[in-house]
């Protein structure tokens, strides 16, 4: 499904948010199982094209959020994304490439 992205996520938009990021307090459990079934919702439509999803499920690798980290499928995943004109997407790349 396309809508797994938060409001505000796009094409050379800055990053586009989850629906658990800028909840406050809120049990650590809780929200991890939230990052989970985003990451999943994301990497659902991102493996059917959606570029937004791709620089989501990127950025859940590279930052361990709702999936293990794994900078190797961080950087196919936002390749992905830039591919398709993800300005954000770039920009994570260029991030993770520099020393």
């Amino acid at each position: 499904p396309r809508g797994a992205v938060g409001k505000g996520a796009g094409k050379g938009k800055g990053s586009g948010t989850t629906a658990a990021a800028g909840r406050g307090g809120g049990d650590a459990a809780q929200d991890a199982r939230r990052a989970e079934r985003m990451f999943r919702l994301n990497l659902r439509s991102a493996e059917a094209g959606d570029p937004v999803a791709q620089l989501e499920v990127g950025k859940a690798y590279l930052h361990g959020a709702g999936a293990a980290a794994d900078p190797e499928q961080a950087r196919r995943w936002l390749e992905q994304a830039a591919l398709q004109g993800v300005h954000a997407a770039k920009a994570h790349l260029e991030q993770i490439s520099s020393p």
